[in-house]
């Protein structure tokens, strides 16, 4: 796959809103899944749920 670069004025340029309309739920949905993902790391998955405390009290 070649990397193309296209150079066009602000005033030229099509709106995210556009583009995003014209996808289907699904595939809006994978992209913002794939973003999250991205935001939060790849240890992301080894992370998920609840934090878990342990606390070791004596009887009195």
């Amino acid at each position: 796959m070649s990397k193309v670069v296209k150079i066009v004025k602000m005033s030229e340029q099509k709106s995210d809103f556009e583009f995003w309309q014209t996808r289907t739920v699904a595939e809006r949905l994978s992209a913002l899944e794939e973003i999250r993902a991205e935001y939060h790391g790849k240890d992301y998955e080894s992370q998920r749920g609840l934090q878990r405390v342990l606390k070791i009290s004596k009887l009195e």
